[in-house]
């Protein structure tokens, strides 16, 4: 899986897991907030370990 299709499924997971915590990106050694998403991140956690090209962090 390249990043692009690993940030397509990113988008179609956290939708899933609507919550107050924002969300942030670090891709290619930048930080990105996505604003639009606020998730519950202890749910989030899980399901993005599944996700090939995705390591779950803090920022």
């Amino acid at each position: 899986m390249d990043s692009e299709d690993a940030v397509l499924e990113l988008k179609r997971t956290l939708p899933a897991h609507k919550g107050q915590t924002p969300v942030r990106v670090k891709l290619a050694g930048s930080l990105y907030a996505l604003d639009d998403y606020l998730v519950v991140s202890s749910m989030l956690l899980g399901e993005q370990k599944s996700i090939p090209g995705i390591t779950p962090g803090r920022a």
